[in-house]
């Protein structure tokens, strides 16, 4: 079972991480993301040196098929798309 859960942490003192954090990647000196236990959460939101900790949400990748852009080839060749033929106003809703 995964243990883990991903947050994003923002801290006071800069390149400050808690020892809890495994840093997936640096945003700032003082914000970074990372891996932690879940059982951890508290203990790294209660660091003095902590500002702020929220799980991470994962954000949906668009592909060029979800926002209507026409293949290139003529032949539906997957993964080859032409966006400089797709208009602003074809982009499905």
């Amino acid at each position: 079972m995964n243990n883990h859960i991903a947050v994003i942490v923002k801290v006071s003192e800069s390149n400050y991480i808690p020892s809890q954090c495994k840093t997936r990647a640096i945003i700032s000196a003082n914000m970074f993301t990372a891996n932690i236990e879940k059982e951890d959460l508290e203990t790294v939101r209660s660091d003095p040196k902590v500002h702020s900790v929220s799980e991470a949400t994962k954000i949906p990748l668009m592909t060029p098929i979800d926002i209507g852009a026409p293949p290139t080839k003529p032949d539906d060749t997957p993964g080859v798309y032409d966006f400089s033929k797709l208009k602003l106003t074809e982009i499905k809703k």
